[in-house]
């Protein structure tokens, strides 16, 4: 996901850096503001005023970094990016960024904690119980933040970041012959090893309404993941690759996310994807979309038509345009159902406009680290299952998409 910005536009340094993967372990940077365990903010809670007006907009970064990216200093190179971004005047006329902060050291005496990043400072708002059985990755603990950020930060309007490690409705080793069953793999976020499932998300997002999700980390943009969040937001954005190690850059993003009226929610994500794009070799790397999710259903009735109808692989799974770089199971959405067997045509194209409705913004780089060529990116990733006994594989038919969409495919039970 992330470091300091001032180091990324030192290519050479970068190219070295971005080749190991995009949420993977990397060297230590020096933040521009450095955040202490033991001093993440000035301040405290006692200054919150209940009186106080309702901002136009609340943003909260729902930041999950007790992991590799912490270790790296990912967080204080973002928390850096923030308060620059905020002292430059992105939070507008009434504007507040709030971050709830699980910071490395959590059960060790470094508990989370909800800051609130004003200009010329960071005020901590709450500090969380250092409870070793609780995780950030809780549906409880997700829930406490949000009550929070409603309470402590009032609005008009709310949007939310999820920034950590992600692999999209990805949650356990299933069926596939040579694989024993595994523990919990990670959908969102990495909490001292324990993971979010996708489900788990939207169970704590359930009954709420937020402008925009915006996710800061990678493989978030698959139609499984937007599909079981859309009742949450009108717009989702994300990437359906990796995003390299330094994730978005916050001093582009915030003006956007903050804007007058509604949230520039595709122009947060355009700035993600030029950034990147501007860059060469393997630092160029970068995929990115916007989701609007107002038009999922459709695209699951026209998903539906074609799988009752009988639809069959046309290729092999090495032919598809793969969204990971190895082992994939996340594959262009398009690819897969453009190049299907035994449907009529008809619902084919009846899919694709459903489908342009629902992409608002994507984009993609040549490849993703030099590594992976991607010849096509419509902007959302699904998985694909080339034998009726994997439905269950990594959890697959616990998704929503599975039960509403793809379970309808006679071949595939």
């Amino acid at each position: 996901m992330k470091k300091t910005l001032y180091i990324v536009f030192n290519v050479i340094a970068l190219m070295a850096l971005l080749v190991l993967g995009g949420c993977s372990d990397h060297d230590e940077p020096e933040p521009a503001v450095p955040v202490t365990p033991g001093n993440p903010g000035t301040g405290g809670g006692e200054d919150y005023n209940p009186d106080d007006p309702a901002a136009a907009r609340t943003v909260m970064v729902y930041m999950v970094a007790d992991n590799s990216l912490g270790a790296a200093g990912c967080d204080e190179a973002d928390l850096a990016e923030m308060q620059e971004a905020v002292d430059d005047g992105a939070l507008g006329e009434s504007g507040r960024l709030i971050v709830y902060y699980n910071r490395r050291g959590t059960a060790q005496g470094v508990a989370p904690v909800m800051l609130e990043i004003r200009p010329g400072e960071r005020v901590t708002l709450k500090s969380y119980p250092d409870e070793p059985t609780v995780y950030s990755t809780d549906k409880e603990r997700l829930t406490e933040a949000l009550d929070d950020m409603e309470r402590l930060a009032p609005a008009e309007g709310y949007g939310l970041v999820f920034w950590s490690h992600g692999t999209g409705w990805i949650e356990q080793a299933g069926s596939r012959s040579s694989e024993a069953k595994r523990p919990l793999m990670y959908s969102f976020g990495d909490d001292r090893q324990h993971r979010m499932k996708i489900t788990t998300m939207a169970e704590a997002l359930k009954g709420r309404r937020y402008e925009f999700l915006y996710f800061d980390c990678c493989h978030m943009a698959s139609v499984e993941v937007v599909y079981e969040l859309r009742h949450a937001a009108p717009l989702i954005a994300g990437s359906g690759t990796e995003l390299p190690a330094d994730g978005t850059d916050y001093r582009l993003i915030l003006p956007c996310l903050f804007a007058d009226g509604e949230a520039d929610v595709e122009g947060a994500a355009k700035a993600t994807f030029e950034l990147y794009n501007s860059m060469s070799g393997p630092a160029r790397t970068c995929t990115m979309s916007v989701i609007r999710t107002a038009a999922l259903d459709a695209l699951a009735q026209a998903s539906r038509d074609v799988m009752a109808a009988g639809a069959l692989n046309g290729r092999d799974l090495k032919d598809y345009q793969a969204f990971m770089r190895s082992n994939s199971s996340l594959f262009d959405m398009a690819d897969y159902y453009e190049t299907l067997l035994g449907v009529d045509p008809g619902l084919i194209a009846a899919w694709r406009a459903a489908l342009d409705d629902a992409v608002a913004y994507s984009n993609t780089t040549p490849a993703v680290f030099n590594v992976l060529k991607m010849r096509t990116y419509c902007g959302l990733g699904t998985y694909i299952i080339s034998d009726p006994t994997l439905s269950d594989y990594m959890g697959y038919h616990g998704q929503a998409w599975w039960k509403d969409v793809v379970s309808a495919n006679p071949n595939l039970n």
